[in-house]
């Protein structure tokens, strides 16, 4: 049977990828490959679905002035090349959806670029990790970018953010063909595939807070703790049922744990979360919140409550939660957020 290939780089991307499944499972088996967020796994399996497989590929890190972690790095792609190879030689088609950051995803797609006939460069949320990105022309970058190439056969480049590095893969125009889908093909598929594979949340309370946080949120804050106890009691004063999503890889910070009502199954990606207007939605800064922001009325970032110290980081985090809707409140205060509720 023939075969394709699609790349799961991180939980933004299920929804996309389970839309290129129903667009072309009755034809062929469909490949996920699952890198670093391999806990999706869980999900995509548990939707039971016809002529699929699925593959996880943990992350190994490279410490980047060590030959002997690029060793083991460039031995650990080769293998799980020949894997798949050995296994699924008649690959059609193979879809990735990022080109920032993943240099295994890059690595394999570099090493399968001869062994197929059509790749597809899915880009639907490059444009906005990549917005006001700048050249690092620091030594450390220039020698990176050679030891890419020599090393893992790589053409990149490496941006900078303002805060921190960007390693970006530099495709092939002439093999990888990029699709950028409109805003509205967007909504369409968000739409088809939340109500087919949307997880609905149950509850009988009149009020309720979905809360979106990962762990590490609480390094952007040294007033996190006490400000996120804050938080809790106040919603619970007010009658809240307190519900938590955490992230799939990460999970959510250790003060919440005893201080919530109910958790949901962090496998599960966020936007695909099922919930009506009896809810409220907290976060910080996700894809997850943004795309909710696209869907629900009374969706909040806590960026400015949570005095983060750093203009740079805030300024950063807001403008990336404006690039998916201008429907996200950002209170800076108990009080403020009380106008709104």
């Amino acid at each position: 049977m023939k075969n394709i290939i699609i790349f799961i780089q991180a939980p933004a991307d299920v929804k996309y990828a389970l839309q290129h499944y129903l667009d072309n499972r009755d034809n062929y088996r469909i490949i996920f490959i699952i890198v670093n967020v391999t806990s999706i796994a869980h999900y995509i399996k548990s939707l039971l679905l016809k002529n699929t497989e699925v593959i996880t590929v943990p992350y190994i890190m490279i410490s980047y002035m060590n030959a002997l972690s690029w060793m083991k790095a460039k031995k650990y792609i080769n293998r799980i090349f020949r894997d798949i190879m050995r296994k699924y030689s008649n690959v059609d088609c193979i879809y990735f959806y990022s080109r920032t950051y993943d240099y295994i995803t890059f690595s394999l797609v570099q090493r399968l670029l001869h062994n197929c006939a059509i790749i597809i460069y899915y880009n639907h949320y490059d444009d906005q990790t990549m917005m006001n990105l700048k050249n690092d022309a620091s030594i450390k970058s220039k020698i990176l970018i050679i030891l890419f190439n020599l090393i893992l056969q790589l053409q990149v480049v490496i941006l900078h953010n303002g805060i921190s590095k960007v390693l970006i893969y530099r495709y092939d125009n002439n093999i990888v063909h990029k699709v950028t889908p409109s805003t509205s093909e967007k909504r369409i598929i968000f739409k088809n595939i939340k109500n087919k594979y949307g997880y609905s949340v149950y509850t009988t309370s009149v009020k309720n807070a979905l809360l979106l946080f990962s762990k590490g949120d609480e390094l952007l804050s040294k007033h996190f703790n006490e400000l996120t106890i804050e938080l809790i009691s106040f919603l619970k004063e007010q009658d809240y049922r307190l519900f938590i999503k955490g992230h799939p890889r990460m999970g959510y910070p250790e003060i919440f744990r005893d201080n919530i009502d109910i958790r949901i199954d962090p496998n599960i990606p966020g936007e695909l979360i099922k919930i009506d207007d009896r809810f409220i939605i907290i976060g910080l800064s996700s894809a997850t919140l943004g795309y909710l922001g696209q869907q629900y009325k009374n969706v909040f970032s806590l960026l400015r409550y949570y005095k983060i110290l750093d203009e740079k980081i805030l300024i950063k985090n807001i403008n990336y939660m404006n690039s998916y809707t201008d429907n996200i409140t950002y209170p800076s205060s108990i009080n403020d957020l009380v106008k709104y509720l």
